[in-house]
């Protein structure tokens, strides 16, 4: 039951809807965006009306094989605090990007108070997967974290992913008529975050039967624009996204199985970004009831508004 703040860093809360009351607790949730893992918090009241504090916790999902729920658990931040007569405030260094919850408690005497957050970017000289600004030094996508997204229709896992969930076939949950009721997709994600210091390069292999290729790279423009590119083996153009806006996704059926590439570049401003990629059975979208190209976007990512909301600059205001 958070409010949901994560579109709304550099915004104090009585700029949406007006001063909070505290008379219960009170939870806010908000997105940090990797490489921007400075988390500054503020929580302003008057002490002399009674005392609030703020805590700040890790929500840690676990994604399990197919048929297992999802778990989840709250895990404490102690980045230190400051306090003054006005108020609280929070400012440091989280471990990871993700989602945050901020607690806010207190005496329940039903004190107003405003709040207001912002992550700040975080000083990289370069990513773990370098050199790769070629091809021949192309990082190879097998080594990405996988993990597993619901789609309503049917089909197989590609070969060699089937031992990854508990039913080896694939196939889902049957609804007694051959037809799936619920199949999962191979998710291929970085294991850390790029840096765009320069060109990158990340080998992709495409199994035959999947080749509805969706990659999906998220970043802050206003850290530096970026874009991507799809080649074949032989390094031709397939398709390509370059946009004025954050995040940036390729959605394209390749004309067979085999090794492709993505290319991130942009600006060369040392922006962080975080890549993902899918492979979908080519009649995968014929078989997804409504099929919307967001809809599966927001199952890549996990929060569709992410997609659909484009998050503000993160350039401290003036």
């Amino acid at each position: 039951d958070a409010y949901w703040l994560g579109q709304d860093e550099q915004t104090y809360l009585s700029d949406l809807r007006g001063m909070a009351v505290q008379g219960d607790d009170d939870w806010y949730a908000i997105e940090v965006t990797p490489g921007f893992l400075n988390l500054e918090v503020e929580l302003n009241f008057s002490r002399i009306l009674g005392d609030i504090y703020m805590n700040i916790f890790f929500y840690e999902v676990t994604e399990h094989p197919f048929g297992d729920p999802t778990t989840w658990e709250l895990i404490y931040q102690d980045l230190g605090s400051s306090s003054s007569n006005n108020g609280e405030n929070i400012n440091g260094n989280v471990t990871s990007h993700g989602i945050y919850l901020i607690h806010v408690g207190g005496d329940g005497g039903g004190i107003e108070y405003d709040l207001w957050w912002d992550d700040h970017t975080t000083t990289f000289t370069d990513d773990n997967f370098e050199e790769n600004d070629n091809q021949g030094s192309a990082t190879d996508s097998s080594d990405f974290k996988v993990e597993f997204i619901d789609l309503q229709l049917r089909g197989d896992l590609p070969p060699g992913e089937e031992d990854k969930i508990g039913d080896p076939t694939g196939n889902g949950v049957s609804t007694g008529n051959g037809v799936s009721k619920l199949t999962q997709r191979a998710l291929k994600l970085q294991k850390d975050f790029g840096v765009q210091f320069d060109e990158d390069f990340y080998k992709l292999e495409i199994y035959e039967g999947f080749e509805h290729l969706i990659v999906f790279i998220r970043y802050d423009i206003a850290e530096g624009r970026m874009g991507l590119r799809l080649y074949d083996r032989h390094m031709n153009l397939l398709a390509e996204n370059f946009t004025n806006s954050d995040n940036d996704f390729i959605d394209f059926v390749v004309p067979s199985n085999g090794t492709y590439y993505i290319k991130v570049f942009g600006e060369n401003t040392g922006n962080t970004y975080d890549l993902r990629w899918t492979a979908l059975e080519t009649e995968d979208i014929g078989e997804i009831p409504g099929y919307d190209l967001l809809i599966v976007l927001g199952a890549i990512i996990g929060i569709s508004t992410i997609v659909i909301v484009k998050k503000r600059s993160k350039l401290r205001q003036n």
